[in-house]
């Protein structure tokens, strides 16, 4: 995910569960998601915004429903999800792009 924030680009789930060495997950594997949503919320405490931002799916090229509804859940304002959405990568995008070297 943080090669995909620095890279501005996206990753689809399934092309991430392909990098994940450490532990096997499915695209829609629930502890897949569960472990997203801990990682988003760490980077929220931190002020870099919902890295998770950069996951979305093959079919529509957008983070799956959990996102947003995390989003809420940590208090962020996903009212207009394609707004929330945008909004997000652009502080990850900016977040990562100013800490090269982490």
């Amino acid at each position: 995910m943080v090669t995909a924030a620095r890279q501005e680009t996206t990753i689809s789930y399934s092309d991430l569960v392909k990098q994940i060495q450490a532990i096997q997950f499915e695209p829609h594997d629930f502890n897949l998601f569960h472990l997203l949503g801990q990682i988003s919320t760490r980077e929220v405490e931190e002020g870099r915004g919902m890295l998770t931002a950069v996951v979305v799916t093959q079919d529509d090229g957008l983070p799956g429903q959990g996102y947003f509804h995390l989003a809420s859940q940590l208090g962020l304002d996903a009212s207009n999800p394609d707004a929330f959405w945008v909004s997000e990568l652009r502080k990850v995008y900016s977040s990562w792009r100013e800490s090269k070297a982490r």
